[in-house]
C-alpha cells in the first residue's frame, strides 16, 4: 500500500466527514430576504411583549413596534415592567404607567427598597421588597397595586420572588429559597386578598419559567426539571429532559422546550446541538426535533408556530409536528421575537425584521 496514497486518503474522508457535519451543523437557509424595519446603532432588549419591545440605548429606555420609536422616556428609570399595552417604571421613587397611545399617569410612591416584579397582571402591579434586611432567612414582602395606584394586598412571604404569573383563579410566583441553598420553590396565592394557597418545593437549578394553562395547574420549568403544580401544591406530574434546559414556551395545549445535550457527532462542543421537544399539558411527549446551536431560545409564534432563536439562525416550527416552516440565517444575532417580529444585535446595535415577509422557495440570508 502506497503511504501517501492512504494518508491522502484519509484527510480527504477526514474532511468530508467535518464537512457534513459543519453543514448539518448550520443547515440551509430558504426564504426571501425580508426588509429591515428599523437599525438602531446602539441598545439592548429589556422586555417585549405583543410586538413592542422595550430598548435601552445611549438616548435612554424607548418603546419600540414594527413601525418604529413609539415614545421615550425622559431622565433616569429605575425599573420597569411591560405589559400588553402599557409600561409601568418608576422614577424618583415613584411608579408611573404610559400606554401606547402616548397617554401617562402618575400611579403613586415606590416604597423604600421595592422592585417591580415580571410579569404585571391585568390592570395590576407586583413589586417586591425585603421584610426587614437582606440577610438569610429574613422574609420578602410583595404588595399588588392596581394602575390606578390603589394598594389592593400585601403579603409576607419566607421566599425570595423571581417572577409572578397571574391566572384565573391563583397567582403562581417562581422564588428561590436563599438561605435553603438556593432552591427554588412554587408559591401559589389567592390573587384577590394575596393570601398564601400553597408552597412547593421544585429543586435546585435556574428558574427558565412559569407557565400558567387554562385549567388549574401551574408548570415551573428549571433548567433541570419540568414539574405540573396543582393551585394545591399536588405534584401532576414530572418531566426530566434529557440534558440542560434552555428555553421554555406554552402554545395552545404543547410545552415546548430545548434542551441542550451531547450528541456524539458534536466532536467535543465544536458543532453543539439542541432537541426541542413537545409535551402534552398532561406530560406526555408528542414529538422532537434536533437543531443546531449551543443555546435555542423559544418564542411563540403566530399561527401553528413557534419561533426557535440560536446563534445565527431563526427558525420557525410547527406545533403540531415539529416541521421546519422557515428557516433563516443572520448576519447578526438574533436576540428576541414577539409574533413575527425578531429582533437582532449586529455590531451592537439593533435590527428588526419580519417574518411575516417571507416566502418558501430558495436559499438566503437575512437582508440587514
Amino acid at each position: 500500500m502506497n503511504p501517501r496514497r492512504y494518508l491522502a486518503g484519509t484527510v480527504m474522508a477526514v474532511i468530508l466527514i467535518v464537512s457534513v457535519l459543519i453543514f448539518r451543523h448550520l443547515g440551509p437557509s430558504w426564504g426571501y430576504s425580508p426588509n429591515t424595519a428599523w437599525k438602531l446603532d446602539s441598545g439592548k432588549v429589556l422586555y417585549s411583549c405583543g410586538g413592542t419591545f422595550l430598548l435601552q440605548s445611549s438616548g435612554g429606555i424607548s418603546l419600540w413596534n414594527q413601525s418604529g420609536r413609539v415614545f421615550g422616556l425622559q431622565g433616569p428609570v429605575g425599573d420597569a415592567v411591560l405589559g400588553e399595552d402599557f409600561l409601568v417604571y418608576e422614577q424618583s421613587k415613584t411608579l408611573l404607567i404610559r400606554h401606547l397611545d402616548g397617554a401617562e399617569a402618575r400611579i403613586g410612591p415606590a416604597l423604600q427598597g421595592e422592585k417591580l416584579l415580571p410579569f404585571p397582571g391585568k390592570n395590576v402591579v407586583y413589586l417586591y421588597r425585603p421584610g426587614r434586611s437582606l440577610g438569610f432567612g429574613e422574609p420578602w414582602v410583595i404588595r399588588a397595586i392596581s394602575l390606578g395606584g390603589k394598594t389592593l394586598w400585601q403579603t409576607e412571604v419566607p421566599l425570595a420572588p423571581f417572577m409572578v404569573r397571574q391566572g384565573q383563579t391563583s397567582l403562581a410566583i417562581a422564588a428561590t429559597d436563599i438561605s435553603g441553598g438556593g432552591s427554588q420553590w412554587l408559591l401559589c396565592m389567592d390573587p384577590v386578598t394575596g393570601s398564601i394557597i400553597s408552597k412547593r418545593r421544585i429543586g435546585q437549578g435556574s428558574w427558565r419559567n412559569l407557565l400558567l394553562t387554562d385549567g388549574d395547574v401551574i408548570v415551573a420549568v428549571l433548567d433541570a426539571v419540568i414539574q405540573a403544580i396543582s393551585i394545591t401544591g399536588e405534584v401532576v406530574w414530572t418531566h426530566f429532559p434529557d440534558g440542560i434546559l434552555t428555553s421554555a414556551v406554552l402554545h395552545g395545549d404543547s410545552i415546548i422546550i430545548s434542551v441542550l445535550r451531547d450528541y456524539p457527532e458534536a466532536l467535543w462542543g465544536m458543532f453543539p446541538r439542541c432537541q426541542v421537544t413537545s409535551i402534552s399539558l398532561t406530560g406526555e411527549v408528542r414529538w422532537s426535533t434536533s437543531l443546531s446551536g449551543k443555546e435555542i431560545r423559544l418564542f411563540p409564534g403566530s399561527g401553528d408556530s413557534v419561533i426557535a432563536l440560536s446563534e445565527n439562525r431563526v427558525i420557525s416550527l410547527s406545533v403540531k409536528n415539529g416541521r421546519q416552516l422557515l428557516r433563516l440565517g443572520t448576519k447578526g444575532y438574533p436576540i428576541s421575537c414577539s409574533g413575527e417580529l425578531v429582533l437582532c444585535e449586529q455590531g451592537g446595535g439593533l435590527y428588526l425584521m419580519n417574518l411575516g415577509e417571507f416566502q418558501p422557495g430558495r436559499e438566503t440570508r437575512d437582508g440587514s
